[in-house]
């Protein structure tokens, strides 16, 4: 499966591919979590660094039309016979992963697209509806609803980018 072609126009919310009850992982960079802020459950919290569109050389490499952030479709995950860690394989052994909700990523005036790498089948993009730039508010928002899957390890800051994008 080869890297899907960018649209004619700039990305388009796919309810089929994510509909609202849809869980969408999203990698974490152990340099994204505040481990000195713990939450209710005891894990410590991801800060909105986590939730920031990707670099103009992530848009070239994935070809996409505009910066969105990257996340994994569990529907797809789940249809392919992988369980969330899967998302983890091909990263550095210190990420993390969350999931946040379809349906509350909508309401945050998110859109959310498939968009299938050759090594990524359930790569989507999410990307900001009004606007050029998800705003610190809304990424803040997206920390906030965010739940830990798997907790990050700590260690040493890492300067790898996420294979799929941010």
């Amino acid at each position: 499966m080869g890297e899907q072609q960018p649209p004619e126009n700039a990305y388009s919310d796919d309810h089929a591919a994510a509909p609202d009850d849809a869980a969408l992982y999203r990698r974490i960079n152990p340099d994204w979590v505040n481990w000195d802020e713990l939450d209710t459950h005891g894990r410590p919290t991801v800060t909105s660094q986590a939730f920031q569109d990707c670099t103009a050389e992530t848009v070239a490499r994935l070809r996409i039309p505009a910066p969105g952030m990257s996340i994994g479709i569990a529907l797809v995950l789940e249809a392919l016979g992988f369980g969330p860690e899967r998302m983890l394989e091909a990263v550095d052994g210190r990420y993390g992963l969350v999931a946040l909700e379809a349906a509350a990523i909508r309401r945050l005036e998110q859109g959310i697209q498939g968009w299938p790498t050759e090594t990524e089948p359930w790569h989507g993009i999410v990307f900001q509806r009004t606007g050029t730039r998800r705003s610190k508010a809304t990424r803040a928002a997206m920390a906030d609803m965010a739940t830990w899957v798997i907790v990050p390890k700590r260690g040493q800051p890492s300067d790898a980018e996420e294979p799929g994008g941010t």
